[in-house]
């Protein structure tokens, strides 16, 4: 199973980490697909999918490509490319709020299932 890494570019502690092995553990999960960010939960992603040795999909942005919706097109490549989805964003940051629901939207116009706790970080 595949586990897919959303989530804030500020959060970098050890409880994302945490968070993430109670994924990977929970699901029985065999790779990990995320954004190619080079902070935040990505990284922690990155990092946990070196340690455990899991294999790594990355998907960058495009710009070149896609000017207007890279971000868009990058999120739903990440969400094909996954079988189970981890959020992880801030509960009190507006933005982040946002970004989770489009997020949630996107993966339940894709079929993808979503996460049955979302991870939250306070």
């Amino acid at each position: 199973m595949r586990l897919s890494v959303h989530g804030s570019r500020t959060l970098t502690d050890e409880r994302v980490r945490i968070l993430l092995l109670e994924a990977v553990s929970k699901h029985g999960v065999t790779a990990i697909v995320t954004h190619g960010e080079p902070d935040g939960v990505c990284a922690v992603g990155r990092a946990l999918a070196r340690e455990l040795p899991l294999p790594l999909h990355l998907h960058f942005l495009d710009i070149a490509r896609r000017q207007r919706g890279a971000w868009a097109h990058r999120s739903a490549a990440v969400l094909q490319g996954c079988d189970e989805v981890a959020k992880v964003y801030r509960r009190t940051a507006r933005e982040h709020r946002a970004c989770a629901k489009r997020l949630d939207a996107a993966a339940r116009e894709l079929g993808r299932p979503l996460s049955d706790r979302e991870p939250v970080i306070v």
